[in-house]
């Protein structure tokens, strides 16, 4: 899929490679925060309200993922383009 939109885009010979990453944010609010903060992505689009119900959700679904001292670490892979000259 990501592939196909490469090539829709006229992206010369792309090549799509999947890197391995740990995200470790100081608290699940630190996590919330700096989403509010990206205005492309979930900052352009929830208001006050929203965001305080993200934040209630993620206190719970990812209570796995906080470690004793509050902060929160866990496996995030990305996808990397890389493409070359036409």
């Amino acid at each position: 899929m990501l592939l196909s939109q490469c090539y829709a885009a006229e992206i010369p010979n792309p090549d799509i490679s999947r890197k391995e990453g740990i995200v470790r944010f100081d608290s699940i609010k630190a996590l919330i925060s700096t989403e509010r903060a990206c205005v492309w992505t979930l900052g352009g689009l929830l208001d006050e309200g929203q965001f305080e119900r993200l934040l209630q959700a993620a206190e719970e679904s990812l209570q796995p993922f906080v470690n004793a001292n509050g902060s929160v670490k866990f496996e995030m892979p990305a996808l990397v383009i890389s493409a070359g000259k036409a």
